[in-house]
């Protein structure tokens, strides 16, 4: 067996800065508009249901129900969000809903 360094922390890492009042509403009506793009399926194993959205790419919420998946997902949405603008990014535009018919 090789022994591998050991990886250190970078103690120097500035901490991100909180959102601000202004950016807290920008997110929150992000999350609003991009909740109600976001889809549902069902899984197997383990059963229950997976929400994504494709405006935010990697961003994954699970639940035993549609409805917590959904649930869940607001969450999911808003750290995303939230994160995105504290590393200096902006927030995905949002294209048409798509209408359920």
């Amino acid at each position: 067996m090789v022994a591998r360094p050991v990886e250190r922390v970078d103690e120097s890492a500035e901490e991100l800065p909180p959102l601000g009042p202004g950016d807290e509403r920008r997110v929150r009506a992000w999350v609003d508009e991009a909740h109600r793009r976001i889809t549902v399926e069902a899984i197997r194993s383990p059963a229950g249901f997976v929400a994504e959205c494709y405006a935010a790419p990697g961003a994954l919420a699970f639940g035993c129900s549609e409805a917590e998946a959904r649930d869940e997902m607001r969450s999911v949405l808003f750290d995303w969000a939230s994160l995105g603008l504290q590393c200096g990014h902006g927030l995905p535009r949002l294209g048409p809903a798509a209408v359920a018919g």
